[in-house]
């Protein structure tokens, strides 16, 4: 059986130990992990022990992994899977981080789902553009149904009327036409950008 001949702190990774069996690397594990091991020079392990350890090793790079990705913005399940699998994991390691993310409130489709809608710049979308933005997050379109309900349509007429005060502020003509083209095309309703343009710019964009 494999016998632990050195554990060894990494030079480029402080918080994890390279651990060498009959002095041959063989695995890797975070400081906690090594702590709670109580591995040992010396030890004598199994085979399955070593197999154990090796996906606990898996684990423990997969979650730091992810954590690194969640460093820089909130993601939903399915995107934090695929850039997990393009990095080399395989889905069940990749289910055990998720697992763990979301039991310490760290994943989640449906708190995704709401800061999304809570950024800054979606107070410019179109909820029809939005639904569009988390379907392809594969945020399933009933966990954020009713919170695109909620936002109403009183969003999308606030979204329309900034950003043709935005093409406005830039003092260069607007072709009327061009216009509800445009906004169309970002998801509003042709119906709601007239009601808009009749309200509030009817002198500065007549027909």
């Amino acid at each position: 059986m494999p016998t632990v001949s050195r554990i060894a702190q990494q030079a480029k990774r402080a918080d994890r130990y390279s651990i060498y069996l009959d002095d041959k690397y063989s695995f890797s594990l975070s400081t906690n992990q090594l702590a709670e091991s109580g591995l040992a020079s010396g030890q004598v392990l199994t085979e399955d022990a070593v197999e154990e350890y090796k996906q606990a090793s898996e684990f423990g790079k997969a979650l730091q992994a992810a954590y690194h990705l969640l460093s820089y913005r909130q993601r939903s399940e399915h995107e934090l899977s695929e850039r997990l699998l393009r990095k080399g994991y395989d889905e069940p390691t990749i289910e055990l981080v998720q697992e763990r993310l979301r039991s310490y409130g760290l994943l989640g489709d449906v708190e995704f789902a709401k800061t999304w809608l809570a950024q800054p710049k979606s107070t410019l979308r179109s909820r029809r553009r939005l639904q569009q933005e988390l379907g392809q997050k594969r945020v399933d379109k009933d966990l954020v149904s009713q919170d695109l309900e909620e936002l109403g349509v009183e969003h999308d007429q606030a979204a329309i009327k900034q950003l043709i005060e935005k093409r406005l502020q830039k003092n260069t003509p607007i072709d009327r036409q061009k216009l509800v083209g445009y906004l169309v095309r970002q998801g509003f309703g042709a119906s709601l950008i007239f009601k808009v343009l009749e309200e509030d710019f009817s002198e500065l964009l007549p027909r």
